[in-house]
């Protein structure tokens, strides 16, 4: 589905980031999956804030409060890209979500330039 040159091209325009805790919207990925695709992956969810926690609460750009948010979760993106190339990594052996994401986009960048 996607070749080397487009994750490579994806990890240059920063489409692929080793981030696992931020909610894109699917046009952000636009120059390298469809909308229609990530829908298909069931990737495109509506996220929705748990004031409980800042951790669990949803911010836009500015800092304020999003009560719901239909988005990508990137960390889930990237597992979903690393199974659709067949590339193998430790984003597992990893608790945080910042480690398996970076794990995951290191191996893809390892895949992409072999």
């Amino acid at each position: 589905m996607f070749s080397k040159d487009q994750i490579r091209k994806g990890i240059e325009t920063e489409v692929i980031v080793g981030d696992g805790h931020t909610l894109f919207r699917p046009e952000h990925y636009a120059s390298l999956v469809s909308e229609e695709s990530l829908r298909k992956a069931r990737l495109v969810t509506t996220h929705k804030s748990d004031l409980s926690s800042p951790k669990s609460t949803i911010f836009d750009n500015n800092g304020n409060v999003v009560k719901e948010l239909t988005a990508v979760y990137n960390l889930s993106f990237l597992y979903w890209l690393a199974s659709q190339v067949g590339v193998e990594h430790d984003g597992g052996s990893y608790n945080g979500r910042g480690s398996q994401a970076q794990a995951i986009v290191s191996a893809l960048i390892d895949w992409a330039n072999s």
